[in-house]
């Protein structure tokens, strides 16, 4: 992890015995305890997580409303937040992200820690001279407050009652005489917030969530979380191999409006996409990992995008890549073994 990034809550990490690994360029913590304890705190109490590691990076300038819309697959709506595709000439990935007015000039994005800077090197370039770019992580960072409780927990800390706090907005609290930003949103499926705050006080906020009983988690518990409820990741059901209406997020590609990618995509849209993401559960415990192949009739037809074993349901599952068309006995070869699986809806749970 030699020349790694750290975020502001790297100490406090180290003081609490996280497992730590190198992720986008930063050391990040894996887990603490355990991770099926930390499935468990987030899936039925509270967990908070340091995401600092993701690009905060506002955008502002004359027309930057109208400038970003040519950048973002889905509509921008002014007041609440916009999950987007950022998207090629070719309509494929560069990433997705959430979007979100500030001011009449302004927008916050939060980019995937994995493309940070090729997402910010296509601001740059694709928006007009007029408009700013500018990056936050060395001055604020970025946590995660995820499960049922996750409300009582964050009111109790900042001594402000949140349980109608509406969903995925950005909204401005005073936490110890400095701007907190509080979105009701999350990457787990569960009730949650996401809290931008100045660095200088991120270790403070951090504990006081511990006082008042969320659990300190890491990204291995918060890959299975996302993945039970079929959210996809970058580098895994996203990429720039791919395009949106090949993921079953394709509801984020809007057709009212121009944008970088929108020509490729209508005539995909015309033809029927190649390929299609699908959920499976396999019929043994074992853990179809990303490249995995996908059979049917011993034929392969694509290959696992993300996959473990659900303590939730304590079942092996799966996302892939598949040629679109329908199958049947399908089956993943893990190592010398061919394991059968079925095809099922989404969440997985």
């Amino acid at each position: 992890m030699k020349n790694n990034k750290r975020t502001e809550l790297y100490p406090l990490h180290i003081r609490n015995n996280a497992r730590m690994s190198s992720f986008a360029g930063y050391d990040m913590p894996l887990w603490y305890k355990g991770v099926k304890e930390e499935h468990q705190s987030v899936r039925k109490h509270c967990g908070i997580f340091d995401v600092s590691h993701m690009g905060i990076v506002y955008v502002e300038g004359v027309n930057i409303s109208k400038n970003l819309q040519t950048l973002c697959s889905n509509r921008l709506n002014k007041t609440k937040q916009t999950y987007s595709m950022i998207l090629n000439e070719e309509g494929q990935i560069l990433d997705d992200c959430m979007i979100t007015y500030v001011t009449t000039n302004k927008w916050l994005l939060i980019i995937n820690a994995s493309n940070r800077e090729k997402i910010i090197h296509w601001l740059h370039q694709k928006l007009p001279p007029e408009n700013t770019v500018t990056e936050y992580n060395d001055t604020h960072s970025l946590i995660a407050i995820q499960g049922p409780k996750s409300a009582t927990i964050l009111s109790k800390t900042i001594q402000h009652e949140l349980t109608t706090h509406k969903s995925m907005t950005l909204n401005h609290y005073a936490y110890k005489n400095k701007a907190l930003w509080i979105s009701r949103s999350g990457y787990t499926g569960e009730d949650g917030f996401e809290i931008l705050i100045e660095n200088d006080l991120a270790k403070e906020f951090w504990e006081s969530c511990n006082t008042y009983g969320a659990t300190n988690c890491g990204l291995t518990s918060r890959d299975i979380l996302r993945l039970e409820k079929g959210f996809p990741l970058y580098g895994h059901e996203l990429s720039e191999e791919i395009t949106p209406l090949e993921t079953h997020y394709a509801w984020v590609v809007k057709w009212d409006h121009s944008y970088i990618g929108k020509k490729t995509l209508l005539k995909q849209k015309e033809d029927g996409p190649k390929t299609k993401i699908i959920a499976l559960e396999l019929e043994e415990p074992k853990i179809a990992r990303q490249g995995y192949p996908v059979l049917s009739n011993n034929e392969k037809i694509g290959t696992v995008t993300s996959g473990t074993l659900s303590p939730s349901s304590n079942k092996s599952i799966a996302l892939a890549r598949i040629k679109n068309q329908s199958y049947t006995n399908i089956s993943i070869q893990i190592r010398k073994d061919k394991i059968k699986a079925k095809e099922t809806q989404l969440p997985f749970v």
